[in-house]
């Protein structure tokens, strides 16, 4: 039995009619239920780990960018040399490395200043795929640029940055003053033995204990700067060189992910939309047949 025309063109309406309902409450129930979980949700508190960021590898330069700041003159670029014998220096340096191998670079870098008999004050290796390793050496001051220029050997060079402080005159300030803080000293401690009364010990002994603080802090402030010239500190950063980008293609990318992804939040609302209808509508309509089926009796009844 062929079904008429306009019964298919009514049922086609009503099938749309039900996607489309089905869709607008099946979206209304979802961001109903998407307030309601934000709402029982604490907001959750940013935490920023504080301490030592190593950033992201900075592009590489056409050059290699150097900086070399000194007390005394520094010549040469590709190997360093200071002629600065009876000085205090304090020389620090960063260097920024590629390698085909951070880690293996780290490990060569660690014998050449064992070799120079330095050791290793810090090492950090991070990265899974692309490692890269930030470490921190001490060498002896007279084996500086040595072990400099050997470290940049191990990779290519990305920058560095050469630093030399001269505290000589610094030092020898210290131990003037070290040696006038001792003598005055000296001069309290034979006062005490000529005091004539408690009140003139205890002004002397007060006295003596401000300049032993005075030569106490001195002495920390010498050994801290024989300390920075005895071991000259270089700071090291190495990265595995970036992979070569992948040639733009000729023809435009296209994406169906986003048209998915609609395809089937679209789908997920109609479910939503006909589990509440079936839900909530079988019941209304059970009802409603029910009052109808009621409503037929009475009418029967009146016309008998």
């Amino acid at each position: 039995m062929k079904l008429d025309k306009k019964i298919l063109i009514v049922i086609a309406l009503g099938i749309v009619a039900a996607l489309s309902t089905s869709y607008l409450i099946g979206s209304l129930i979802v961001s109903f239920a998407s307030q309601e979980a934000l709402r029982g949700k604490a907001p959750a508190e940013s935490y920023i780990q504080p301490g030592l960021l190593v950033g992201e590898a900075p592009s590489k330069p056409a050059a290699v960018a150097k900086t070399v700041t000194a007390a005394t003159t520094v010549t040469g670029m590709q190997d360093y040399s200071v002629e600065a014998a009876g000085r205090l220096l304090i020389k620090t340096a960063n260097l920024r490395l590629e390698a085909e191998d951070p880690e293996a670079a780290a490990n060569e870098i660690s014998t050449i200043v064992e070799s120079y008999g330095g050791y290793i004050a810090r090492l950090s290796i991070s990265g899974e795929e692309e490692k890269s390793v930030v470490m921190t050496v001490r060498v002896p001051e007279p084996s500086f640029y040595d072990a400099l220029n050997a470290i940049r050997r191990v990779g290519e060079v990305i920058s560095e940055e050469v630093n030399v402080r001269d505290v000589t005159e610094q030092h020898v300030d210290l131990e003037a003053r070290l040696r006038n803080l001792r003598a005055e000293e000296e001069w309290l401690l034979a006062a005490v033995d000529k005091a004539k009364s408690v009140q003139d010990l205890i002004m002397i002994e007060k006295e003596l204990w401000r300049v032993r603080g005075e030569i106490e802090r001195i002495e920390a402030q010498l050994k801290n700067l024989e300390r920075m010239t005895a071991y000259s500190t270089i700071s090291i950063w190495i990265k595995a060189p970036e992979k070569p980008k992948p040639k733009p293609s000729p023809y435009p990318e296209i994406d169906f992910t986003p048209v998915l992804v609609a395809a089937v939040t679209a789908l997920i609302y109609i479910a939503y939309g006909l589990a509440f209808l079936v839900v909530v509508g079988i019941p209304v309509g059970l009802i409603a047949y029910a009052g109808y089926a009621v409503y037929r009796k009475a009418v029967k009844r009146r016309k008998t």
